[in-house]
């Protein structure tokens, strides 16, 4: 008769949950983290905060807020450490990589091809991104029409402030 605590399913039952605690613990360190670095602000982010709890203390007119800069948030913060973040329902895209700025000649071989549709995808990606078209339109041709009313609604999108 086998043991109860040696079979396979008892063994991977208990790695499954083992593998849960870990993770579980992981996710907590990283709530704190945030939390620490949230409290713990960049001194002109703690005075600008200053400043506008000093403003709306005092008897002042202006009914306009001024915004406060967190850290971990990609509304009005400037990418301070630079890294990259996504555009959101607050603003544009952060720190995206720019595309080679101008068409290149490639060799006709596989990997010129290769290259070629990497940087036109990169640039395609970018002007998506961040509504800057500049790298995207010398890569394209007049004959793309759906392909040029998409991003120049792209385009207008960001003009428009969506």
């Amino acid at each position: 008769m086998t043991s109860i605590l040696l079979t396979r399913r008892a063994m991977l039952s208990g790695g499954a949950f083992v593998g849960l605690g870990a993770l579980l613990a992981a996710c907590g360190q990283q709530a704190n983290n945030e939390g620490a670095a949230t409290a713990s602000a960049a001194p002109s982010e703690t005075a600008s905060a200053s400043a506008v709890a000093s403003e709306s203390a005092s008897a002042s007119v202006s009914t306009t807020p001024k915004p406060v800069v967190t850290r971990g948030y990609s509304g009005g913060s400037k990418a301070p450490d630079g890294e990259y973040r996504k555009a959101d329902a607050y603003g544009i895209a952060q720190n995206v990589p720019l595309p080679k700025a101008k068409p290149q000649q490639y060799p006709e071989t596989f990997a010129g091809l290769r290259e070629m549709m990497t940087d036109w995808v990169r640039a395609r990606n970018y002007g998506i991104q961040t509504g800057d078209m500049q790298y995207v339109w010398p890569s394209m041709l007049d004959t793309y029409e759906k392909d040029i009313k998409f991003l120049k609604d792209i385009e207008g999108l960001y003009q428009r402030g969506g």
